[in-house]
């Protein structure tokens, strides 16, 4: 046995070790500080068990989020409720975490940042809606212009019909839709292929 090794590795995952240590404190000295001082910009809130009468009715926008940078179950979020209130979710560990109110109704500045992040999200929900529409008409398009070439070379619905019957998942591909290396790049039932081509 290598004594001097031995000694010298375990001198290395000590120090590896309170380096650790020292990255972790200071992540939690920035990460109780961060809080603080977003706590101070909302005027020090008293923060109160929530109610009916401060959340409302709706859905409440995420306005601030602050992370422990060392640890992922540390972290507070803090919400525009809908009654004009704020909401904070604190979690502490995996399985603990608390929800509680704001005494009073958010300053302005919060219920702007809000009413502004709330516009960005319907706007961005809009623009996914947007492309999930287009993303579907393309692809409808080209299955359907696959099935018809399929169609063309003689393939008929009752061929399809026989063979699917035979299989397990109860699809097909036709060949015109498979990869460079003959894979399918669509699963299809007889139902939806029949109602893609317009039968």
């Amino acid at each position: 046995m290598n004594t001097a090794y031995d000694e010298a590795y375990e001198a290395r995952i000590e120090q590896r070790r309170a380096e650790d240590t020292a990255e972790y404190d200071q992540a939690t000295d920035a990460y109780v500080q961060a809080v603080e001082c977003y706590e101070n910009t909302l005027g020090k809130p008293t923060w109160v068990e929530m109610d009916s009468r401060r959340y409302g009715v709706g859905n409440a926008v995420q306005v601030m989020l602050i992370e422990h940078t060392k640890n992922p179950d540390y972290y507070v979020a803090y919400y525009l409720t809908p009654a004009g209130y704020i909401c904070i979710h604190r979690h502490i560990t995996l399985d603990m975490w608390e929800n509680m109110c704001s005494e009073k109704p958010a300053p302005d500045w919060f219920i702007k940042d809000a009413e502004h992040i709330r516009l960005q999200t319907l706007e961005a929900e809009e623009r996914r809606r947007v492309d999930e529409e287009k993303a579907r008409i393309e692809w409808e398009k080209r299955v359907r212009e696959g099935l018809l070439n399929m169609l063309a070379r003689g393939v008929t619905w009752g061929e399809i019909e026989k063979n699917v019957r035979a299989k397990t998942n109860k699809t097909f591909c036709p060949k015109e839709l498979t990869d460079e290396n003959g894979r399918p790049t669509v699963y299809l039932t007889l139902g939806e292929a029949m109602q893609i081509v317009g039968n």
